[in-house]
């Protein structure tokens, strides 16, 4: 039976998440000495105002912690300027939930208080996809985008919202007409990469995120998904020389380590890449596709126990995981858990969508074959 792959990228997640993040060129910040939880009122004016700058110098110093407001009004003024962040580490999805609620908490009364304000009504928007409430964010942007025509962000940001609901087509009509209006604007360019490479356009992906490195020879995000781009092409050394660079640029990108760990996987350098999937789960600890790829690569060494384990740890992160359970199954078989095998392809067919109906079919003439085998 075969193995049932995953091919992890992220933007988050990608996916996972939309990508509203900012992009440029920072360094790595220092442990944080400085603790902000309140944004004094003149950042506020100048992130309404559109003087990103401003709001940059006031939230970049080096070795301060910015609390959810601080950070997504960094990442927009990042946005702003052509700067990059770095993605927040925790992937855990309670913690994402509650720093989006103080954010919209935070936008709400903003656009209470300036109710004709276009870059409040926008954030309000931004509030709306990092709650992936996306219908309701297009919504807002829709009517950003009518009294600010010619304000390239909401573009990007409604495009956004189209990618992560995969109407890839309006996606990257959004991508060029932020594109349109500010022919330098990075974030638009790596959406772009991000929507032409989950439509399989390979090529175009490329450039986008070449592109993104030309205008900031430091973005991680960039290497990391033209990495994605050169692996899917079978281009496995280009694809290794950009994940490296991702890690050197930023030694803590769990997601780099993860995506070299499946380059290495596919050239059957297991050590390597078993080193790489460890630091990438050291680094993220609740990143379910690190303990799923690492099982991947114990299963090609038919080493059972240790690829059940992970396959466990995957299914406790992320019990929504079709691949997971298949795999999980087989791998118990092999082992002769039968009881967790059965379990497992059971868990499948509950998850599994309909346009998996070959594996479906297999998956339920193993449960009645390990069903019997049980009752022996």
């Amino acid at each position: 039976m075969k193995t049932l792959k995953l091919h992890v990228s992220i933007v988050l997640a990608a996916a996972l998440l939309v990508s509203l993040i900012a992009a440029g060129c920072s360094q790595k910040e220092e442990a944080p000495t400085e603790e902000i939880t309140e944004i004094k009122a003149i950042t506020i004016e100048a992130a309404l105002a559109e003087n990103w700058e401003k709001v940059w110098n006031d939230l970049s110093r080096p070795g301060v912690n910015l609390g959810p407001v601080g950070r997504y009004l960094l990442e927009q003024a990042a946005q702003g300027t052509n700067r990059y962040v770095p993605q927040e580490a925790s992937t855990d999805s309670a913690w994402i939930a509650d720093r989006a609620a103080v954010w919209t908490a935070f936008t709400d009364s903003l656009c209470t208080a300036h109710p004709d304000n276009v870059i409040a009504l926008y954030l309000t928007g931004d509030a709306a996809a990092r709650a992936q409430k996306f219908q309701e964010a297009i919504e807002i942007f829709d009517s950003v985008a009518v009294k600010a025509d010619d304000f390239a962000a909401v573009f990007n940001a409604r495009g956004a919202c189209y990618g992560a609901t995969m109407r890839l087509s309006q996606a990257i009509e959004d991508y060029e007409e932020a594109l349109k209006r500010n022919i330098d604007f990075m974030q638009a360019y790596l959406n772009r990469g991000n929507a032409n490479r989950l439509g399989a356009r390979w090529k175009l992906a490329e450039v986008d995120f070449t592109k993104v490195i030309e205008l900031c020879p430091d973005h991680v995000e960039a290497y990391n998904n033209r990495g994605e781009v050169y692996r899917q092409q079978q281009e496995l050394e280009l694809a290794l020389a950009d994940y490296t660079k991702a890690i050197e640029l930023d030694p803590d990108s769990y997601i780099a380590y993860n995506n070299r760990g499946l380059a290495l996987t596919r050239q059957k350098e297991f050590e390597r890449a078993m080193a790489d999937y460890d630091m990438a789960i050291q680094l993220a600890p609740d990143f379910a596709p690190s303990y799923y790829n690492r099982a991947l690569a114990q299963t090609m060494q038919s080493q059972w126990d240790g690829a059940i384990k992970d396959y466990q740890k995957a299914a406790e992160l992320d019990s929504t995981s079709f691949q997971t359970w298949f795999n999980m199954a087989r791998a118990c078989e092999q082992a002769d858990r039968l009881e967790e095998s059965l379990h497992a392809y059971e868990k499948f067919v509950e998850t599994a969508p309909p346009s998996h109906e070959e594996y479906i079919h297999r998956a339920k003439l193993q449960i009645n074959q390990l069903k019997r085998k049980l009752e022996e």
